[in-house]
């Protein structure tokens, strides 16, 4: 349930291991071929959560990404999920030029879409962690520890 889509030297890769917490993991500077990839495996992981009236949540992992292009980050801001289904998402973004980027998508999104910014993948697993509390999403056990001892490190 793991995927690598590969473009030039950017790729993603796509994990559905820990489901209803997923995780794309961003190399190099995102494309046009890479979010396209994306949206079709978000929109797959939707389709398949939604008979059951599964929430999902998303870790977008940018802490190895690169600065995407206008294009790029446009496409980003043109995306659309349903948010019934996928109740959360968090980006975790350390370099300032992605930082500055995922901004100026924000501002293009508005209202839109919610996306919770976090420094570390630990920070962003915890915080998942006691978002998938509160709104009574179970967790895989493994993801729960890890995550509990993550925010008990950086505490």
């Amino acid at each position: 349930m793991m995927t690598k889509h590969v473009d030039g030297s950017s790729e993603i890769i796509l994990d559905a291991r820990l489901r209803p917490l997923l995780v794309a993991t961003w190399v190099g500077p995102a494309t046009l071929d890479l979010i396209a990839a994306f949206q079709a495996w978000i929109d797959a992981e939707i389709a398949r959560a939604k008979p059951r009236a599964a929430r999902l949540m998303l870790i977008n992992d940018g802490s190895a990404a690169g600065r995407p292009p206008a294009d790029v980050r446009r496409a980003f801001s043109e995306q659309r999920v349903d948010e019934q289904i996928l109740v959360r998402t968090y980006a975790v973004i350390d370099n300032p030029l992605v930082r500055g980027a995922m901004t100026a998508i924000g501002w293009l999104i508005g209202d839109r879409f919610s996306v919770t910014s976090c420094k570390t993948m630990a920070e962003a697993l915890a915080t998942a962690a006691t978002d998938a509390d509160a709104l009574g999403i179970t967790l895989p056990t493994t993801l729960e520890r890890e995550a509990r001892g993550s925010a008990a490190r950086s505490a």
